[in-house]
C-alpha cells in the first residue's frame, strides 16, 4: 500500500514517482474500507470525491500553489468597475536532482476571456528537492468587479518557464471585489450594504445519497439563488 487517509471529507495525495513502473503496465487502485467507525450520521460508504492522476515535470506549480488576492485601488464606478491590483503568488516545486532556474508568467483574463495583463517574474533559482514562492503585482484598469448579483470572474493562467521551455501551466478563476464591515451598516460589498441570506449545505442530495455529481451541485446553487440566497455555509463537509 502506498498510504491511507482517515477522513473522507478532506483532500489528500500521494507521490508515486518512485513506485510507478515506467514503460510498463501500472494498476492504481483506490478503495474505501467502510467497516471502520466514522461519524454518528450517515456518511456513505464509497468514493464520493474526484480521483485524479496528475503527471507533471520535475519543476512544476505546487498543489494549490497559486494564490490570487486582489485589492480594489480606485473608485468604484456606476457600472461596478474599478482599478485594481492582483498579487499573483506562485509556489513552484523542484523534484529534480539538480538546481534549476525558472520564471513565472501570469496572464490575467477578464470575464469575457480577453487578456488584460501579462507579467513575467524575474529569474529565480530553486535548489533540488525544495520549493520557492514568486510574487508579482499586476495592475488592472477598470476591472469588472465580482458581486453576489453579478458574479463576474477573472482568470489567471500561470506558466512556469525553464530556459525557453514552458514546463507547467495551471489556470485559476478569481473574483475582484472590495469587502468592508461597518458597525452601523454591516457588511459592505463594493461600496453597497449587502444582507447575507444563506443556507447550510450538507453533502448529500435526495435520491443519490452522498455521491453527488457536479451537475447536481450546480443545480443546488441555481435553485438556492432562485430563492434569493446569496450565501453558502459548508456545514460539516468541506
Amino acid at each position: 500500500a502506498i498510504g491511507s487517509h482517515l477522513s473522507g471529507y478532506t483532500s489528500f495525495r500521494y507521490d508515486i514517482t518512485e513506485t510507478a513502473i515506467y514503460g510498463g503496465e501500472n494498476i492504481l487502485a483506490v478503495f474505501v474500507d467502510a467497516t471502520q467507525p466514522d461519524g454518528w450520521w450517515y456518511d456513505g460508504g464509497g468514493i464520493y470525491r474526484h480521483v485524479w492522476l496528475n503527471i507533471a515535470n520535475n519543476v512544476h506549480v505546487a498543489p494549490w500553489g497559486v494564490y490570487l488576492p486582489a485589492e480594489v485601488t480606485g473608485d468604484i464606478s456606476g457600472d461596478a468597475t474599478a482599478d485594481a491590483t492582483v498579487t499573483a503568488q506562485t509556489t513552484v516545486v523542484n523534484q529534480g536532482r539538480t538546481e534549476e532556474h525558472f520564471a513565472v508568467r501570469s496572464t490575467i483574463k477578464d470575464p469575457k476571456g480577453s487578456i488584460v495583463a501579462t507579467v513575467i517574474s524575474k529569474l529565480v533559482s530553486i535548489p533540488a528537492g525544495s520549493n520557492s514562492t514568486v510574487s508579482v503585482k499586476i495592475p488592472i484598469k477598470k476591472a469588472e468587479l465580482w458581486s453576489d448579483e453579478t458574479p463576474r470572474l477573472h482568470s489567471c493562467e500561470t506558466t512556469v518557464i525553464v530556459g525557453s521551455t514552458e514546463v507547467d501551466a495551471v489556470a485559476d478563476s478569481f473574483g475582484i471585489r472590495r469587502i468592508e464591515w461597518d458597525k452601523e451598516k454591516g457588511f459592505i460589498l463594493n461600496a453597497k450594504p449587502v444582507k447575507v441570506r444563506g443556507f447550510a449545505n450538507h453533502q448529500d442530495f435526495a435520491g443519490v445519497g452522498v455521491a453527488v455529481p457536479d451537475s447536481l451541485q450546480a443545480f443546488r446553487v441555481w435553485k438556492m439563488k432562485q430563492m434569493g440566497s446569496n450565501g453558502w455555509r459548508m456545514a460539516h463537509n468541506p
